[in-house]
């Protein structure tokens, strides 16, 4: 088993630091959990934006299972969007073709079992199939008179 010892986030960043003034440095990639090391990040952006340096952080700060993360704009804040389902597109269309689809096949596969319940709820109950009743409540009036 490797043990890793926990290297001072000062000195971190003071190698940051030196490779920044040795070399030219146009991007830096931040790819540290923000729930152990968000004080670190937040040193590293700080440093690079005084340098004019563009700054990545990984979007994968939490441990996702199905749901996509990315970085998006609202209304001039940047904000991290995550998201389990298609956004758009074919992916969108093709989501609903098979929603449909599925639907469908299921809905024949199991017609049979649907008027067998049907015959056996007219041979046990007088009446109708489905149960119909009629409510009383207030009516709200959406017209706006």
């Amino acid at each position: 088993m490797q043990r890793r010892c926990k290297v001072p986030d000062s000195s971190i960043v003071d190698q940051l630091n030196s490779v920044i003034a040795h070399h030219p440095v146009d991007e830096v990639l931040v790819a540290l959990p923000m729930n152990k090391y968000g004080h670190l990040v937040e040193t590293i952006v700080r440093q690079c934006e005084e340098q004019g340096i563009v700054v990545r952080i990984r979007t994968e700060t939490f441990n996702l299972q199905v749901a996509r993360s990315y970085v998006d704009d609202l209304h001039g804040v940047p904000v991290m969007t995550i998201q389990s389902g298609p956004t758009d597109g074919w992916a969108l269309v093709m989501k609903r073709l098979i929603d449909i689809a599925g639907s469908a096949a299921l809905l024949l596969a199991l017609a049979p079992l649907f008027a067998i319940v049907m015959l056996l709820i007219r041979l046990d109950s007088p009446g109708h199939v489905f149960f119909a009743q009629e409510r009383v409540g207030l009516i709200r009036d959406v017209s706006g008179c």
